[in-house]
């Protein structure tokens, strides 16, 4: 009896979260659609688009890269730099958004075997690790797409050439550094474990099973 009833407790559940799921499943496509083709109009505009700035004079903006925040009067933008940047806007929303929706779908995957009654499914093991590896993906290519970003943002507002301006510099390089998210890779590594928790469940409900 106690286990029917908790049995009805993880279909109830799953059913809910199969549905916010679901939900965020469209969401995300729909704000990458909308992203993606906004930055290709960009793109197909940014001759035109650069040059009505330059020609009426931009105001002052306020970039932040990383850790560096500059206040620039003024500045003026390069047709060919914009255009770079927005296709790496794409490439990155793209990939993110794919690692993203394949998460999505492994674990409405976990979520739809629990709304059957099955939490303990052969396949949900394999599932769990995959999303592990995504996380490990995550915490290696994370940080690395912020600093492509970075990198990009320098060329775009040509921050070289404005730090080299001042009489105290000597000279300016922007880099792409390699780093790795901790955090998500140790909660990559708590997901492997949890794997290995449902595989150890499913070898006891195969062995109860039997028994019966």
């Amino acid at each position: 009896m106690e286990r029917i009833i908790k049995t009805a407790k993880i279909i109830k559940t799953a059913k809910i979260l199969d549905k916010a799921l679901s939900i965020l499943r469209i969401l995300l496509i729909v704000a990458s659609v909308i992203t993606v083709c906004a930055a290709f109009a960009l793109i197909i505009a940014t001759d035109a688009l650069a040059g009505q700035i330059n020609q009426e004079g931009a105001r002052a903006l306020d970039v932040s890269i990383g850790s560096l925040k500059l206040w620039l009067n003024n500045p003026v933008f390069v047709a060919g730099n914009i255009r770079v940047f927005l296709l790496i806007i794409i490439i990155i929303v793209t990939a993110a958004m794919a690692l993203i929706l394949l998460l999505l779908h492994l674990v409405k995957k976990v979520v739809c075997d629990m709304k059957d009654g099955n939490p303990f499914s052969q396949n949900t093991p394999a599932r769990i690790r995959k999303i592990a590896y995504i996380v490990f993906a995550y915490a290696l290519f994370a940080p690395l797409f912020e600093n492509i970003v970075s990198f990009f943002l320098f060329r775009l507002f040509d921050i070289q050439q404005v730090l080299s301006a001042s009489p105290f510099v000597d000279k300016v390089e922007s880099r792409i550094n390699f780093n790795i998210d901790i955090l998500a890779l140790l909660f990559g590594f708590i997901i492997v474990l949890l794997s290995l928790v449902f595989e150890y469940g499913l070898t006891l409900q195969r062995e109860s099973d039997e028994t019966l």
